[in-house]
This record gives structure tokens, C-alpha cells and sequence, in this order.
């Protein structure tokens, strides 16, 4: 019997990346492929996989600083976590 293991997928692109803003600031995130989901949590605390998180479909609208993490999943295998940080 075999069981299939998805490959990890590159971590997404943040377009900006983090940076000052004084305004609000909309974040777009892509994965490589259009099939990985990507999944984001915003500042620091909580644990991020495949499992939760906020999945993303829309560019983020930032109005305060904070902190932008992503991943994105290939049949359940995340990549390696991304942050950024918006001040």
C-alpha cells in the first residue's frame, strides 16, 4: 500500500513587501501554482497550517501595523511560513 504525500509548495509572494504606510495599504499574495491554497494569520501569536488560518481570496486592506503571515498548501503539505511586516 502507498500513501501519497504532497510536495511542500514555495511560500507565497507578498506584493508589497512589508514596508511603512500611512494609508491603507492593499497586500496581494501568490502562490506558484493556482491550485495551492494560500492561508494567512495577521500578527504574531497562533500556530499556522494548512488547517487553519484565514484562507485567502482577496488582497489584504491593512489599516494599522501589523504583522502578515502566509503559507501555501498543496493537498493538505504547507510551505515554509512567510512574514511581513507593515508599519
Amino acid at each position: 500500500t502507498y500513501t501519497y504525500v504532497g510536495i511542500a509548495p514555495p511560500a507565497p509572494t507578498f506584493n508589497p513587501p512589508g514596508k511603512p504606510f500611512n494609508s491603507p495599504l492593499n497586500v496581494t499574495l501568490t502562490s506558484s501554482n493556482s491550485t495551492h491554497q494560500i492561508r494567512t494569520l495577521l500578527g504574531n501569536s497562533g500556530t499556522l497550517t494548512c488547517l487553519n488560518g484565514t484562507v485567502y481570496s482577496t488582497p489584504l486592506t491593512l489599516t494599522q501595523s501589523t504583522v502578515v503571515r502566509a503559507i501555501a498548501c498543496n493537498q493538505g503539505v504547507a510551505s515554509a511560513e512567510k512574514r511581513e511586516s507593515y508599519t
